[in-house]
């Protein structure tokens, strides 16, 4: 404060302090300063030596979720902010002087951006200021060949990536695979194969940095994605390659598990592929995430990446096994994992935990996986299903029963540190128990059983947790089966299982009860048509896993997300399961930050739809995606008409085309887009084979019947010659009364006229025909016979032209008596003694191209003529003498179909490997190199000297059929 004299009067305070805000003024007049400012005396502007006004710098923070961010102001002050909403810096700035705020200390997870940070104050204070924070993590799916990234920052990031997990991003060149890619904007990018050299099928790790700031790593993979199921025949077109079979998607190839993001529609993969055996049955029962990185699995798995490790095992954050990790188990299921004060407790169906029967069915183990030997229970008698940890208790559930001292049966009450038995919780039923949900003071049980302490309870009982006895509040809720999954959310208990009725009202396999007396909800009904095995309510959806195939009026396959209300189906999240192309369940849902883990008999659950029919270009082996033909189960047979386009496709199915039309094994399609065409000859049973010609199309199965739509049924016992537009038979070629199934179809059309027809049967209008038989092209009445097979016949090859050129492949050991075995070349004048192929298995597929004088034959064989030929093999054949090719690929598994142009070769089986490359069912090669043409990643071994068709494959049943359950 200053003091000033005028014209030698007495000293007096002058007003020339700072100018203030009017709040400020107000302060002062509460002091008894406002004489100061009365009639323009003492006002500052008349002060010697004014001094300027000062404002104050805020604004308004949008975005913080948890923790705090703290600003600077002019690298000199700092506001901590904890909460969304306006804020002021306590500190004043001068009026006319430079400001600028910057974030000085990000929140936890977040980052923040100031906006309209810097400036001049100019007469007033600033409270334009926008601080925004957006999550720090980034996204990562997989896609085909490519992996897709997205975060919520717009501004500019810099993404790191290595395939090594532990990088060190401060030096990412030097680490594997490792490279940047610098100020991406628009919050989202993708790097790929072809594009950015990443490598095919390999878990890469990536990060964002942004202002030296760097996300939690992530996982992706640019996967291979492939068909889910085995491939039975194929043909090929001008550009597309079509194929048939048991698959119903084409995705990346984890097995039993997969990551998904909820968080997005169609809910992609992310993360690393997994797989867990290569088995049809290999399924993850729980998934759980390591505090140290990576995740905890179990379930039902022999295998993990192609190692030993049964049941129980642990992955590293890239998805790898980590192969120095775990006790070893033997038995049949992990059903249960639960992790509880650094142990994990396991429950299932196994004997021996590292060699020790006392573990069997329920052992704890450390997070290291040697067995926690302080935790020692009885173990229980059969196997159990859930665990269920409640303030030190462990809630046992299961079908065991004589437990513990009160004899319980199906579920029981543990101390988790000792494993003993808390014998005060005397809870008993008098079957199986399924599932566990803790609710309060209360233990909902879901289960087989139909009696709860000896009052009847079907399906779901609740006990009190104190004691084991009964919520008698809670009514019988008369499950008509078995209640598998349980849990309760607001109101509502939710109900999964295998039954049709709960309390006398329709339900199939998923209900909505009262949460407090059992009563049905008659209004919520999500309509599923198979059942529920496991729910969970996360963020306020409820998602449903189980074998389920529709909800309401939509195709949705094992796992849905709904609204728990309502039950109405979130259609923006179906993801894409499929498994062999014939089922697929999900058995459990276990989310973590960012991602939830699919586990159950599931392969991938990403790409793309396509139900046992698809077409690939041939340059790029790209997916049509818009081609639309589907049908509803395995396709067996393919042919084309190319005069007019028409696909016929045979199979056992019943509805074809995106709109589920009718069509009982057979059906058409334009061949060029995939639409259905009017063709339906409305076979009885399975067609496995079906011919084109000028006489119309023959089919070939297990049907005895056709049924032409408004005209009637017509007997055709195993094969049939129909209408090439319409479908309907042949009223003048009669019934052939084969007695058994017909598999494979072969046409003469220059000499005799005749088509032959080879298959399980032995007869034909009661007259022997073993496995092979002729008949008059258009009357099945004129029969011939040909050479006898004392096994089934699966493959026919005639040229159309010359009687005396065709080739048969199966089952058989011997031809007309003499010992022949899997394959004859013009077997109604073979010679036993000429040098034909010999394999030693069964032939499936035989094609033979005469221009370029090339023999092509698979199966399910290790060796041809003494030579190691894994499933396929290619002569040269000039009409006299057979050559064997020396630069054909192996197949791992069966091959089912050839086709052939003179450039082209396409192959397609139950293989995963063609010689040193994965490509799994289908494999397009050149002709005269053999060499894949689709881009595929080259694999861990070769199978050059490795016999890939074990002996028991080639075992038969009383009927001479190979033992096999997917194609007949």
């Amino acid at each position: 404060m200053e003091f000033e004299v005028k014209d030698g009067a007495a000293p007096k305070k002058a007003c020339s302090f700072h100018k203030r805000s009017a709040a400020a003024l107000a302060l002062l007049a509460g002091f008894g300063l406002s004489a100061c400012l009365a009639d323009g005396e003492g006002d500052p502007g008349d002060a010697v030596g004014e001094e300027p006004d000062f404002f104050t710098v805020g604004g308004e923070l949008q975005g913080l979720s948890d923790d705090s961010v703290d600003l600077l102001l002019n690298d000199e002050h700092t506001l901590t902010l904890s909460e969304n909403g306006a804020f002021n810096f306590e500190e004043e700035i001068e009026d006319g002087s430079d400001y600028e705020v910057v974030v000085d200390g990000q929140p936890s997870g977040q980052f923040c951006e100031v906006s309209n940070g810097s400036g001049v104050v100019a007469g007033s204070d600033v409270t334009d200021l926008q601080v925004n924070c957006d999550s720090l993590a980034l996204n990562a799916s997989n896609a085909e060949g490519a992996v897709h990234l997205d975060w919520d920052l717009a501004g500019p990031v810099d993404i790191l990536y290595s395939t090594d997990y532990e990088c060190d991003w401060s030096n990412v060149q030097a680490c594997e695979n490792g490279g940047t890619v610098v100020d991406v904007e628009g919050g989202e990018h993708s790097l790929s194969v072809s594009e950015d050299d990443l490598e095919l099928n390999a878990a890469y790790t990536f990060v964002k940095r942004v202002a030296g700031e760097t996300s939690a790593p992530v996982v992706a993979t640019p996967a291979s994605f492939q068909l889910s199921g085995p491939v039975h025949d194929t043909v090929i077109l001008s550009e597309h390659v079509i194929v048939g079979g048991e698959f119903g998607m084409y995705g990346d190839q984890s097995i039993g598990l997969s990551f998904v993001r909820p968080d997005l529609d169609g809910a992609p993969t992310t993360g690393p592929i997994v797989q867990l055996d290569a088995s049809v049955l290999s399924k993850a029962s729980r998934v759980i995430e390591d505090p140290e990185g990576g995740w905890f699995v179990a379930g039902h798995f022999e295998t993990v990446q192609g190692v030993d490790k049964p049941l129980v095992a642990r992955l590293n954050p890239d998805g790898s096994l980590d192969e120095d990790w775990g006790a070893e188990f033997s038995g049949s299921f992990a059903l249960d994992m639960v992790m509880y004060e650094d142990r994990l407790y396991v429950t299932g169906d196994f004997g021996e935990v590292d060699g020790d029967d006392s573990h069997a069915n329920l052992v704890a183990l450390n997070l290291d996986g040697t067995v926690d030997t302080d935790f020692s229970p009885e173990s229980p008698n059969d196997r159990a299903f859930r665990i269920l940890i409640e303030d030190d208790r462990l809630y046992l559930a299961g079908r065991f029963s004589d437990y513990g001292p009160n004899d319980q049966q199906g579920i029981a009450a543990l101390d988790s540190q000792t494993g003993d038995v808390i014998e005060d919780f005397e809870a008993s039923l008098n079957d199986g128990a399924f599932d566990l949900f803790v609710d309060s003071e209360r233990l909902i049980v879901a289960g087989q059983f139909s009696e709860a302490n000896g009052e009847p309870y079907e399906g779901v009982a609740i006990f009190n947790l104190s004691d084991g006895s009964l919520d008698s509040d809670f009514e019988n809720p008369e499950v008509s089966g078995s209640a598998i999954g349980v849990h309760a959310w607001n109101d509502y208990l939710f109900v999964g299982g295998l039954f049709n009725e709960v309390a006398g009202v329709s339900r199939m396999g998923f209900a909505a009860l009262d949460r407090e007396d059992g009563s049905v909800d008659p209004d919520w009904d999500a309509q599923t048509d198979e059942e529920v095995y496991r729910i969970t309510v996360h963020e306020g959806q409820l998602y449903i896993a189980g074998e389920f195939r529709q909800v309401a009026d939509s195709t949705v396959h094992a796992f849905a997300r709904l609204d728990p209300d309502t039950a109405a189906l979130d259609e923006s999240w179906v993801p894409v399961v499929e498994h062999q192309g014939s089922f697929a369940y999900g058995w459990s849902i276990d989310f973590f930050d960012g991602y939830a883990a699919l586990g159950g008999y599931v392969q991938a659950a990403g790409g793309h739809r396509v139900d046992h029919l698809a077409a690939f270009e041939i340059e790029s082996g790209d997916l049509e995606v818009d081609w639309q033909a589907q049908v509803d189960g395995p396709v067996y047979a393919l042919d084309v008409d190319n005069s007019n386009g028409h696909l016929y496709v045979g199979g056992s199915f019943s509805t074809a085309g995106a709109d589920g039309e009718e069509r009982g094994n057979a059906a058409a399609f334009d061949s060029q887009t995939g639409e259905l065409e009017g063709w339906d000859p409305g076979t009885d049973d399975t067609v496995h084979d079906l011919l084109f010609s000028g006489n119309g199309v023959y089919l070939a199965g297990a049907f005895t019947t056709l049924d032409f739509p408004g005209v009637g049924t017509a007997d055709r016992q195993r094969m049939a010659l129909v209408d090439p537009d319409l479908g309907i038979w042949d009223a003048d070629t009669g019934d052939p009364e084969l007695n058994d199934v017909a598999y494979s179809l072969g046409h003469y059309t220059g000499i005799s006229d005749a088509v032959v027809v080879g298959g399980r049967f032995t007869q034909s209008a009661g007259d022997d025909v073993d496995h092979y038989h002729g008949f008059g092209d258009t009357d099945f009445s004129n029969t011939f016979s040909l050479t006898e097979f004392n096994g089934n016949v699966r493959a026919v090859w005639i040229d159309q032209d010359d009687e005396n050129l065709s080739f048969v492949g199966g089952q058989f050991t011997q031809a007309q008596g003499d010992p022949h075995e899997y394959f004859v070349w013009n077997p109604d004048s073979y010679n036993p003694e000429d040098d034909a192929p010999q394999p030693d298995g069964t032939v499936w597929a035989i094609d033979y191209r005469l221009d370029s004088e090339r023999l092509l034959i698979g199966g399910d064989f290790n060796e041809i003529n003494v030579s190691n030929r894994h499933g396929f093999a290619a002569f040269d054949f000039d009409g006299d003498d057979f050559t064997l090719k020396d630069n054909t690929p192996g197949f791992d598994g069966r091959v089912h179909a050839i086709a052939q142009t003179d450039t082209l070769i396409a192959v397609a089986g139950e293989f995963v490997q063609v010689g040193d490359y994965r490509q799994r069912y289908i494999a397009l090669l050149d002709a005269d190199t053999f060499e894949p043409i689709w881009s595929a990643p080259e694999a861990a071994e070769s199978i050059s000297e490795t016999k890939m068709v074990e002996p028991s494959r080639q075992a038969a049943d009383a009927d001479g059929d190979l033992i096999r359950s997917s194609i007949e």
